[in-house]
C-alpha cells in the first residue's frame, strides 16, 4: 500500500518504457476522495489526458464480492470529484474535450479477492524457491501461528531469499527481484500501455467541474507551507482529512503533471 506500491508501479513504468506517465500515492481508500478533489484543482491537471487508479480488492467482508465493491467505491469517488466514471474495471471512459479518460484497475484481476502481492506470488509459483517458501509457511501454521495475510507473507518470504532480503515489495521491483515480464503481470502491464496508447492532446483552458456537495468549497483556506498553494477545506471534513487534502496538493504541481497519470493507494 502507499509508497511501496508506488515504487512498484514506477519500476513497472520504467520497465515498459512508458514516458510522460506519472505515478502518485493517494494514501488509503478513505483518502481518495480528498486526493481527487486536490488533483482536479492542481494547476497542471488540464494537461492530463489519461488518469488511472489502482487499488487492491481486500477490504470486504464477503470475499466473493470484494472486487465488485472495491470498483464501486472507486466509481463513487470519481463521481464525487466530477470526473468521468468507467462502467467496468480496466476499461477507460470515452474521450471528452473537457475531461481526461479515466480507468480503474482492481488488483489482482478485477474479479478475485487479493492484492498486488497475489500477482507477485504467481510470478515465482512452481519454482524451487516457491517450494521452500511453501514448506516454511506450512511449518509456521503447524506451530499454531496463524498467517493472517498469506499472499503478503509468501511474497516477503520469497524476498528473504534475495541478496538484499529486507527490502519492500516496491524496492524489490526496482532492484529487479520480480519478473516483470511474467504472464501474471500482463493485465497490469497491458492496462498501463493502454493508458498511454490512447493519449489525447492537452486541454488548454478546460474548465474543471466541482459539482459534488461533499467537496464544496468553503470561504476559509489553509496554507500548506507554500505561498503559491492554498487548500480550501472540504465541507464536513475532519482535520485529518484536510491534512490528506493538503498532502495531495503539495505533491502536485504543474511541472509534475504528466500527460497520463496513475494514482495508487
Amino acid at each position: 500500500e502507499g509508497r511501496d506500491a508506488c515504487n512498484f508501479f514506477d519500476a513497472l513504468r520504467r520497465h515498459l518504457n512508458l514516458v510522460d506517465f506519472g505515478v502518485k500515492d493517494f494514501g488509503g481508500v478513505d483518502e481518495l476522495g480528498d486526493y481527487l478533489a486536490a488533483l482536479v484543482s492542481a494547476p497542471g491537471f488540464r494537461n492530463v489526458a489519461r488518469l488511472g487508479i489502482v487499488r487492491d480488492a481486500e477490504t470486504s467482508d464477503d470475499p466473493a464480492d470484494t472486487a465488485r465493491r472495491a470498483f464501486q467505491s472507486m466509481q463513487s469517488a470519481l463521481e464525487n470529484a466530477g470526473l468521468p466514471v468507467p462502467d467496468q474495471p480496466a476499461q477507460a471512459t470515452g474521450d471528452d474535450a473537457d475531461q481526461p479518460a479515466v480507468a480503474v484497475l482492481i488488483l489482482p484481476d478485477g474479479d478475485r479477492e487479493g492484492m498486488l502481492e497475489t500477482l507477485l506470488c504467481e510470478t515465482f509459483a512452481g519454482t524451487s524457491a516457491d517450494r521452500c517458501v511453501e514448506g516454511f509457511l506450512q511449518c509456521v501454521e503447524e506451530s499454531d501461528e496463524p498467517i493472517h495475510r498469506p499472499d503478503k507473507a509468501r511474497a516477503h518470504a520469497y524476498l528473504a531469499t534475495k541478496p538484499d532480503p529486507h527490502v519492500s515489495v516496491g524496492v524489490a521491483a526496482q532492484k529487479g527481484y520480480w519478473d516483470l515480464d511474467h504472464a501474471a503481470l500482463n493485465g497490469v502491464g497491458n492496462s498501463s500501455r493502454r493508458c498511454m496508447a490512447a493519449r489525447r492532446e492537452a486541454r488548454p483552458g478546460a474548465v474543471m467541474r466541482r459539482t459534488s456537495p461533499s467537496h464544496a468549497w468553503m470561504g476559509a483556506v489553509e496554507t500548506c507551507g507554500r505561498q503559491d498553494l492554498v487548500v480550501p477545506p472540504c465541507q464536513g471534513s475532519s482535520p485529518s482529512r484536510r491534512a490528506g487534502f493538503c498532502r495531495a496538493m503539495m505533491s502536485i504541481s504543474a511541472s509534475e503533471m504528466p500527460a497520463s497519470s496513475m494514482a495508487r493507494m
